[in-house]
């Protein structure tokens, strides 16, 4: 009797929960799924060229400013909105560049407090640049964005 009462109380919910590590980080669920607040601010640097991500996080939503600033070429800077799906973050890029607004899908993969940007084949439709593919969207170690605090990132990332 007391095994069916406990499993009653524990039934639905399990793979919703979400469990903390040492370092306090959240731990994936059984999805796979990362569900602790990635709010804040994230920084790449590659010799002159520069990624910054800032954003906020409520629940799955995700919005927020990114910019792309490169050494001698056209940088691009504008909001981006997404959702978290499966430790990816998926987000839409609105941005001027070259004095035309524009539009790219832009995936990172969620890895402890890094943000590995995502590369993969682009096809273009209009004015918006989309993954072709987005299961074949590689997430090489050298394009981690990592999480800075939001004071140390230049008032023109913000």
């Amino acid at each position: 009797m007391l095994f069916l009462l406990a499993s009653c109380n524990n039934s639905g919910n399990s793979d919703k929960e979400v469990t903390k590590t040492n370092s306090g980080a959240a731990a994936p669920n059984q999805n796979n799924e990362i569900r602790s607040d990635l709010s804040g601010c994230y920084l790449r640097v590659l010799k002159r060229d520069t990624l910054a991500l800032s954003i906020q996080q409520n629940g799955k939503t995700v919005t927020g400013k990114l910019s792309f600033d490169n050494f001698q070429k056209d940088g691009s800077s504008g909001i981006v909105s997404g959702t978290i799906d499966n430790n990816i973050l998926k987000l839409i890029y609105n941005f001027q560049s070259e004095g035309m607004h524009s539009v790219m899908e832009v995936y990172f993969k969620i890895a402890d407090s890094t943000l590995i940007h995502g590369i993969g084949e682009v096809a273009v439709k209009s004015d918006t640049a989309y993954f072709v593919n987005s299961d074949q969207v590689r997430y090489p170690e050298g394009n981690g964005l990592v999480k800075i605090n939001c004071d140390q990132l230049d008032q023109k990332y913000k």
